[in-house]
């Protein structure tokens, strides 16, 4: 087992790059590569509080799986929330690659038509434990209860896995270079789930 790290990329304004322009431009630079799966952020009949988690998207039934990306952004331009899949290549998403496992970590580009209320990074309840065994607790607890970050979010590009990087390994590498050209001022925070 690991810890799955998660990066989160909110941009500034939503809908203002087309995801033809940001994941063909992705493509074009060798930065995510196989097929993409399109379908719904949010699994069918499911809880609407957590989108579908790239890390599993390519493992579960997801509604299309395309070769190519103009039919798998057709996919999602027809549903009111929606999330196109991709493998993201680790060469590409760290400044520096040749310190880490070259294989890549899952990157899930996602629309919520209403709105979705993001939490990131909210520390486990470990209130149970701190009736139990107050000594333990006091040796586990989080620093503090707060998320790193919460907000509501129209748009997200989402990298997860357990060779997803870390923030400061993210923040100026190519992918994060060429998102920031079409996302200027866009918020990128993490967390990591063990």
């Amino acid at each position: 087992m690991g810890v799955i790290q998660n990066v989160y990329c909110v941009p500034k304004r939503a809908g203002a790059v087309p995801w033809a322009a940001l994941l063909g431009g992705l493509q074009q630079r060798g930065c995510v590569s196989g097929s993409f799966w399109a379908g719904s952020a949010f699994e069918k009949g499911g809880d609407r509080r957590y989108p579908r988690n790239p890390e599993v998207l390519s493992f579960e039934h997801i509604e299309s799986r395309l070769a190519d990306l103009a039919p798998a952004v057709d996919v999602a331009a027809n549903l009111p929330d929606a999330v196109i899949h991709v493998f993201a290549e680790a060469r590409t998403y760290r400044r520096e690659p040749q310190l880490f496992y070259p294989g890549g970590a899952e990157l899930g580009l996602y629309r919520f038509g209403g709105g979705h209320h993001l939490v990131v990074g909210k520390p486990d309840d470990f209130s149970d434990i701190a009736r139990q065994d107050p000594e333990l607790y006091e040796s586990i607890k989080p620093a503090s209860l707060d998320p790193a970050w919460e907000g509501t979010v129209e748009e997200l590009l989402w990298l997860s896995g357990k060779n997803a990087p870390l923030l400061e390994d993210f923040i100026g590498s190519p992918f994060h270079v060429f998102l920031e050209s079409l996302w200027p001022d866009h918020l990128v925070v993490e967390d990591c789930v063990p």
